[in-house]
């Protein structure tokens, strides 16, 4: 029986450091019931209440949303200017005003985020958030989200504050390390977040900054993938679309179009674990 496909959003969130762009990656609780103790970007399911201040009324949840509300939940970051003038033209109290907004919203109920937000005179904005990547599980996992992923830079320093419920624990790397540390089983991503960080670092392998990567990303051209699982000597792997097996596989086909550029990524990985097993076809 085909699980039920729920719709969810992820981040990219990346920072400027001396050794170049860096990304943000998140340690799951060993509770939750999806990807539990696994390195994920900050993100999770869509709610109904996902949607802009700006426009309410709008007939969907917006997935950028849920990206936002996500993001700040797990790890504290918001990703959202504040539009008021502060009490002092003194930068240092303009961080304190925030660090206190933060603080406050952080005991908000999910449901009155947005609707706060709007209240304390933070602005959203959706270009702030680039569109990444969409991704569909295959149809023999228990748990599947129809995932969206965008890529941002960090607008403000805030500080990283792990929610304790379903982020335990964050860093900061490079796409190299981060792959690096995968392969090397120093942490253990979900095959998504792997494939992810490929991507990432085939995009900014020379780039020296946030911005440069950014501007890559608006011009990124990428589909949809609906990854399939295949069985092969006794190992399970995640199929992709351009891996020659992939259109014999049920429920059979494959898609009309692949950018030349996912040919020159891995056509399959380990289903589970770091992926630090991958398959070039």
């Amino acid at each position: 029986m085909t699980s039920t496909l729920r719709p969810a959003a992820s981040l990219l969130l990346l920072r400027d450091s001396p050794e170049g762009p860096q990304i943000l990656l998140t340690r799951r609780s060993a509770g939750m019931r999806s990807w539990a103790g696994i390195w994920v970007f900050p993100g999770g399911r869509a709610e109904d209440y996902d949607r802009d201040p700006a426009n309410p009324a709008q007939d969907a949840p917006a997935a950028w949303c849920t990206a936002v509300r996500e993001t700040f939940e797990e790890t504290g970051v918001l990703i959202a200017a504040h539009c008021r003038a502060a009490a002092s033209d003194t930068a240092s109290s303009d961080v304190t005003q925030r660090a206190a907004q933060l603080a406050e919203l952080r005991n908000v109920p999910a449901e009155q985020f947005f609707p706060r937000l709007a209240q304390q005179g933070f602005t959203l904005d959706p270009g702030s958030l680039l569109p990444w990547a969409h991704w569909i599980p295959p149809l023999e996992i228990a748990q599947r989200y129809d995932t969206r992923f965008f890529i941002a830079g960090l607008h403000a320093d805030d500080p990283l504050l792990p929610d304790g419920r379903e982020t335990l624990e964050m860093s900061w790397r490079s796409p190299q390390r981060a792959l690096a540390a995968a392969r090397a089983g120093e942490i253990d991503c979900a095959p998504p977040t792997f494939f992810n960080l490929l991507e990432l670092q085939q995009l900014g392998h020379d780039c020296a900054s946030v911005a440069q990567l950014l501007e890559r990303a608006r011009k990124r051209e990428f589909i949809t993938i609906f990854p399939r699982a295949l069985m092969d000597q006794g190992q399970r792997w995640v199929v992709y679309p351009w891996d020659p097996a992939y259109a014999s596989l049920s429920p059979g086909g494959t898609l009309a179009y692949i950018p030349q550029r996912y040919y020159e990524l891995p056509s399959r990985l380990k289903s589970v674990g770091s992926g630090a097993r991958e398959m070039q076809r």
